[in-house]
């Protein structure tokens, strides 16, 4: 997806964050993502003035690219927006607080020794910690995105919930061909809602950000 972000305009672009990177991890890969394509647009960039020929998708990238500079700032307010919002995933929230408690570790360290200006610049450092740590902190714990195809799969389970009394009821003996008939028909309807929810993952999503994302997805199920 790199290229594709690369080459993208600013309003395509958003509508790929949205679509592709929904959470604050998959922001922050997706700035990683743009930075890769800077370095190698510049070592492109220094070949074309050496008189070198490029072609293909080097020329392609380094005649398309565009406002990569100005993507990495959007998707860093997006970042802090989430931090805002408290819109972070477990896995971030953890990761973030384990951040910022280590700066606020370094800064009180640093603390101890200082005197005058520079004393006073670092309480104010560890008071800006300190207040985003409480920021991260208050975040809802279990916020993740909503599926992609979540409007279809609710609308498949609901399908399966007769399919799987039947199952139910026919344990321990022999089905007669409806019910065999049922069974089929309930496991293409699984296989159906595993496909929605594989294309339901973004480009940056870990397996194990994806795993929690559909074992959170199966326990609304568990508790409609």
């Amino acid at each position: 997806p790199s290229n594709l972000i690369a080459v993208a305009s600013l309003p395509t672009f958003r509508l790929m964050v949205a679509s592709k990177a929904p959470t604050w991890s998959e922001k922050k890969a997706m700035i990683t993502a743009i930075e890769e394509v800077e370095e190698e647009v510049t070592k492109v960039e220094a070949r074309v003035f050496k008189g070198e020929t490029v072609g293909g998708r080097e020329d392609k990238l380094y005649s398309n690219a565009e406002s990569l500079e100005e993507k990495k700032e959007e998707l860093k307010k997006m970042m802090a927006t989430h931090v805002e919002e408290g819109t972070l995933t477990r896995r971030e929230k953890e990761l973030l607080l384990s951040q910022v408690e280590g700066k606020i570790s370094t800064a009180e360290e640093n603390q101890k020794g200082a005197e005058g200006k520079k004393k006073t610049k670092i309480e104010e450092v560890v008071k800006k910690l300190k207040a985003r740590k409480e920021l991260i902190g208050g975040a809802k714990i279990n916020w993740s995105p909503p599926l992609k195809a979540q409007p279809q799969i609710d609308k498949l389970r609901k399908e399966l919930v007769p399919l799987m009394k039947i199952e139910e009821k026919a344990k321990g003996r022999l089905m007669n061909l409806k019910e065999t008939e049922a069974m089929g028909q309930m496991e293409e309807i699984r296989e159906h809602i595993y496909a929605l929810e594989e294309g339901s993952s973004g480009w940056f999503e870990s397996e194990e950000e994806w795993t929690d994302r559909m074992m959170e997805d199966s326990s609304d199920e568990d508790s409609d």
